[in-house]
């Protein structure tokens, strides 16, 4: 999968997460803890995302 369908730049994804952990740490005195797991499940779709780019272009590289 490249950028132009829809996969990040590691650097992109890691801005992402920093985002998405300083959200979750200020929803969880605010929100339910089901809007809590959401945004945490989020975080973990980049994070994955982000380790999938890493690992492919490792490996295109001679």
């Amino acid at each position: 999968m490249d950028r132009a369908q829809g996969m990040r730049r590691p650097e992109d994804a890691l801005a992402i997460v920093e985002a998405a952990l300083a959200d979750i740490r200020a929803l969880e005195g605010l929100l339910s803890e089901r809007r809590v797991a959401a945004a945490r499940r989020r975080l973990a779709d980049v994070h994955a995302e982000a380790n999938i780019a890493r690992r492919s272009r490792s490996v295109r590289r001679p």
